[in-house]
């Protein structure tokens, strides 16, 4: 039995570093793909991730001349494995795999032949926990959230294996369950809403997700995208609109659309009241909703 791990270098060389580093000693066989989304071949840290590379088993190295987003880079990973894995393993570049989370990963697969997909606990730098287990953005859930802002991330245990999706930072599949469903909806690209989308799709053909606690995996975050930013916010909805017109009936999508609408323009407005009165000037919480706003508007997002 062996994991394939796909690793897309977009950060940094140091950072792609650091995470391939904690592949080590993981206590389970691994086979490694790795892409270059970027050019890292100029940064100082280049040198030693040939080097360490040079002590695993790398299958495919995939060296881009123009970035790709994460479902096509993901895809061109999966095309190049001639050897069926056990399980593979979709990691950012901006993690760090604690020792041993990928065994505990791979036995919570092999014990339970009903799970296809299975994710770590995800920390911050700081070791907080990281959301990383969310309900799906249809029904209920997603007008709640969309009118009060209610997130719909729960804790682990606390939903059933058939009602959650897993994030994609760091998600072990069953080969069998990719057979099945497929890989990653390019639609999507560049990013956002593709795991949901996929987690989904395990969903609707029958297979259990879950969430691995004794599994830790140190996640950064903001890499791939950067700092919240109006274009930042409008990509990651314009992902989640995407999600809703391709699986909620024409009037579900028009009711969740609507609500973010409604929403929107409601905390775009107290916000903008609330830097009035603290002088503020740079207006940055009412540009991010007001991004979200146009990004329910917009029907060429979906």
């Amino acid at each position: 039995m062996f994991v394939h791990v796909i690793v897309i270098g977009s950060s940094t060389a140091h950072i792609l570093v650091n995470c391939i580093e904690s592949l080590q000693d993981q206590g389970v066989d691994i086979r490694l793909s790795l892409i270059e989304n970027i050019n890292l071949s100029t940064n100082p840290d280049y040198d030693r991730l040939q080097s360490l590379t040079s002590q695993l088993d790398v299958t495919s190295w995939i060296r881009n001349t123009a970035p790709r987003g994460f479902s096509a880079n993901n895809n061109a990973a999966l095309a190049n494995i001639t050897e069926k894995a056990s399980f593979v393993l979709f990691l950012n570049d901006d993690t760090v795999v604690h020792p041993g989370a990928i065994r505990h990963m791979a036995r919570v697969l092999t014990e339970d032949p009903a799970i296809g997909m299975v994710g770590p606990r995800i920390v911050g730098t700081d070791g907080c926990g990281q959301d990383s287990v969310f309900l799906y953005p249809l029904g209920s859930q997603a007008l709640l959230h969309a009118l009060f802002g209610k997130r719909f991330s729960i804790a682990s245990g606390h939903a059933d294996s058939r009602s959650v999706w897993l994030s994609a930072a760091c998600l072990m599949v069953r080969w069998a369950t990719l057979k099945e469903i497929g890989g990653f909806d390019e639609r999507f690209d560049p990013g956002y809403a593709e795991d949901t989308d996929f987690c989904y799709r395990a969903i609707k053909h029958g297979w259990k997700l879950v969430q691995c606690p004794d599994a830790v995996v140190t996640h950064i975050g903001g890499m791939s995208f950067g700092a919240q930013s109006p274009a930042r916010y409008r990509l990651s909805y314009r992902g989640l609109f995407r999600f809703v017109a391709k699986w909620a009936s024409t009037p579900g999508e028009v009711a969740i659309r609507a609500a973010w609408v409604v929403g929107s323009i409601a905390r775009m407005l107290l916000s903008l009241m609330r830097e009035l009165a603290l002088g503020q000037r740079t207006f940055s919480k009412t540009r991010l909703y007001g991004a979200i706003l146009l990004a329910a508007l917009s029907r060429n997002d979906a």
